[in-house]
């Protein structure tokens, strides 16, 4: 009998999970381990096939002011990389990578709180994730901080944000969209991650969720499938 694969699942905040990525998750022959970074240790990476690291709301924009946990789980990504690991990075995961390997986060003066179409680029065509993106695909951008300047060496993979929506990095991969966010999640997080958020993004609040709940089965299927290109390609 094949070993399921261990897939680690690294979360941040209790309002910004799975989601619509858990049942596929799910019906896959994987073996997933949960860790909250904000509370837990995170174990040797190289006991996983794989990483996923999900969002949240903590700022890492501040250099010389990060959360308590951002050093451990730093340092968590670079030994991922040093023995090629592979990691996939959702919003701040994808900004946890990037500050990992010398990039550079910035707080946005205006959040991004739209659906925006999404994609390829050259490189992105022939990576075995995002080959497979429907180019001009919805997805979900809702973010404070983003990834101002990319690691040496990354490339980017989708474009559709006003910053990297989606890059690599050796075996990481890393996102500012959310593929995993439903409606009912979108809003939750606009009444409890910020409550003014789409005030200070400039966004009518009903017609945001307008757009999220009349483009969600595209966005579902291009974002579910874009995560699961990434999960089946794990050894």
């Amino acid at each position: 009998m094949p070993v399921a694969r261990s897939l680690l699942v690294i979360h941040h905040d209790p309002i910004v999970g799975l989601d619509r990525l858990e049942p596929s998750l799910a019906a896959r022959d994987l073996d997933l381990v949960h860790v909250d970074a904000t509370t837990d240790e995170l174990p040797d990476p190289t006991t996983h096939d794989g990483v996923l690291i999900l969002g949240g709301r903590d700022s890492v924009a501040d250099a010389d002011d990060l959360p308590d946990f951002v050093d451990a789980e730093l340092e968590f990504l670079r030994a991922a990389a040093a023995s090629e690991v592979p990691v996939f990075g959702i919003c701040l995961g994808a900004q946890l990578l990037a500050l990992a390997h010398g990039g550079t986060v910035a707080t946005r003066e205006t959040p991004e709180v739209a659906m925006v179409a999404v994609h390829r680029t050259t490189p992105g065509t022939t990576d075995p994730v995002t080959a497979g993106w429907p180019d001009g695909a919805p997805s979900l951008a809702h973010h404070n901080d983003e990834v101002i300047m990319l690691p040496d060496q990354a490339e980017q993979l989708l474009v559709g944000t006003d910053g990297p929506t989606m890059w690599r990095l050796g075996s990481a991969h890393a996102t500012q969209l959310h593929p995993e966010a439903g409606v009912e999640t979108v809003a939750r997080w606009n009444d409890e991650l910020d409550p003014e958020m789409h005030e200070r993004a400039g966004v009518d609040l009903d017609e945001f969720m307008d757009s999220v709940t009349a483009l969600d089965a595209q966005a579902r299927a291009a974002g579910t499938s874009l995560v699961l290109r990434w999960v089946d390609g794990l050894e």
